[in-house]
């Protein structure tokens, strides 16, 4: 009888695990500001993500991020973004990134550096730039808040950036190998 109740525990407690959702795992996300972030995120319409963990911002800088990937499809832009959003622990800095908007062929590296040039002066929040090893574009923008403005400064940034991105695209399309 204990075994068949136990049996039947466990049961529902996976059942309510398969309905909850991916968006139901908040509590994974380790700083409290990621964890306020993505209370708010729950209600941004076609925003799905996933807590990719805390990582080392640099070998020798001595502090972490926590990197959320959102994956966006919405009335923000014609296309499906994935936006990378890493925290720092104390909420005063969020950096955003938008990899691979395109690809491009090696051969129009520098046609493409000069477009990426008037984006940069274009628009100033975002920067754009190349991965040279995989041949991509990306757009990074760097926000700084307090822990109380972290959360609508964050929103209003990934907003921003698709926004922005979306526009630029239409620039780049023109290279996309």
């Amino acid at each position: 009888m204990k075994k068949a109740a136990q049996i039947l525990a466990f049961i529902l407690v996976f059942a309510l695990i398969l309905g909850l959702g991916v968006t139901a795992f908040a509590d994974e996300a380790q700083f409290d500001v990621t964890r306020r972030f993505l209370a708010e995120l729950d209600g941004v319409e076609g925003a799905e993500y996933t807590v990719v963990g805390v990582r080392e911002a640099a070998a020798d800088a001595g502090f972490e991020y926590e990197r959320v990937e959102v994956r966006y499809e919405g009335d923000l832009s014609d296309y499906i973004n994935t936006v990378y959003v890493d925290f720092s622990e104390d909420g005063e800095e969020v950096m955003l990134y938008l990899y691979n908007i395109i690809s491009f062929r090696r051969e129009d590296r520098e046609e493409v550096l000069s477009v990426l040039n008037e984006l940069n002066a274009k628009y100033k929040g975002v920067k754009f730039y190349l991965d040279d090893v995989k041949d991509t574009v990306t757009a990074e923008l760097y926000l700084a808040a307090t822990d109380k403005t972290v959360v609508e400064i964050s929103l209003f940034g990934f907003g921003f950036l698709i926004g922005i991105t979306d526009q630029a695209y239409d620039v780049l399309a023109d290279y996309a190998a």
